[in-house]
This record gives structure tokens, C-alpha cells and sequence, in this order.
């Protein structure tokens, strides 16, 4: 348990920053365009992500693979830093861990990282990555403590159905939301 503790705190700390440093520079860029016509166009596109995110879960669509290659280049160059925490024997060799891996490329984690650019706020992009994080953590601490009897479930269809459309339908709410209610 303390292993899980400190991997997942460098986990999230790792969110948070990334999270931070996207809404800090979209917090600038708002100062070049109209602040509400830029957010509301990378909600849109935040929900549309979202949206195919949910069609990736369900297993329906694999578009998201492709978004997964850009983070590919930053993962190569943080990678080798990840090995040397490798195999873990201390606590603060699984929070290091923990800090790279953060940065592993993951369509669910940039999908809310558009969330963060979205926010147009370095704290507020933070504090929704930091969300993010926390509320991975009941499904990765129980996989850490039971991978091999949960690996089944996890990988269940009907599991990753009931998820994909979860994501689908609040994909489908926010989008209505941000296009067709304000024109009603």
C-alpha cells in the first residue's frame, strides 16, 4: 500500500502540472482572442473527444490510438529518466516512478487535458487534472492490489460497454449543452 500511495501521488503530481501548464498557456492565449468564443470552442472540442473516447472504451472505435502517437515523441525522451526507478525497492523510487509515468501517452488523459486548455486558468487546469487523478485512483490502487483477479473484469465487454456509454452520454450532454441549448 505505501508503494501504491507514492506512485499515484507522483502520478498526480504529474497531471497536475501538465494540467497547469496547459490552462496557464491558454490563459495567455486568451488575451489574443475573445476569451468566451475561444473556451467555447475548446469545450466543443473537449466533447467531442470525449465523445470518441467513449466509442474507444466501448471498443466500437480505435480513432483515439492515433491521438495517443503524438505524446509519443515526449514519452521517448522521458522513458529512459523512468527506467532507472526500476525495479521498485523504495517508496520514493515509486513515486518517481510514478511522476514519468504520468506522462505516458493515453487518450483518457489527454482528453481531459483539453479540458485543462479549455479552462483558460493555470490553477483550474491544475486543480481538473489533480480531479482527474483522484478520481482514477479507486479503479488503479485495486488493480494494483488485485491485477490478476481483476484483469478479467476489467476486460469484460459488457464492463467496457457500460463505460464507453457513460462517457458517450456525458460527451452528448455537454455538447448539447455548449451548441444546441444557447441557440434555443
Amino acid at each position: 500500500m505505501p508503494f501504491l500511495l507514492a506512485y499515484n501521488s507522483g502520478r498526480l503530481l504529474s497531471y497536475s502540472i501538465a494540467g497547469g501548464l496547459l490552462g496557464g498557456i491558454s490563459m495567455l492565449a486568451t488575451n489574443l482572442i475573445a476569451i468566451q468564443q475561444f473556451q467555447s470552442i475548446l469545450h466543443i472540442i473537449a466533447s467531442l473527444l470525449m465523445l470518441a473516447l467513449g466509442f474507444y472504451l466501448a471498443g466500437w472505435w480505435y480513432g483515439l490510438n492515433r491521438i495517443e502517437l503524438l505524446g509519443t515523441g515526449l514519452w521517448k525522451k522521458i522513458e529512459p529518466f523512468s527506467r532507472k526507478f526500476i525495479p521498485v525497492k523504495h517508496i520514493h523510487q515509486a513515486f518517481f516512478l510514478g511522476l514519468f509515468w504520468g506522462w505516458l501517452p493515453c487518450g483518457l488523459v489527454y482528453t481531459l487535458l483539453f479540458w485543462s486548455i479549455s479552462s483558460a486558468s493555470a490553477v483550474k487546469g491544475s486543480l481538473l487534472m489533480l480531479s482527474f487523478g483522484l478520481g482514477t485512483l479507486p479503479t488503479l490502487f485495486t488493480i494494483g492490489l488485485f491485477a490478476s483477479s481483476l484483469t478479467s473484469f476489467i476486460h469484460n465487454k459488457w464492463v467496457k460497454t457500460i463505460a464507453g456509454l457513460s462517457l458517450i452520454a456525458l460527451a452528448l450532454y455537454n455538447l448539447f449543452n455548449l451548441v444546441i441549448l444557447p441557440t434555443i
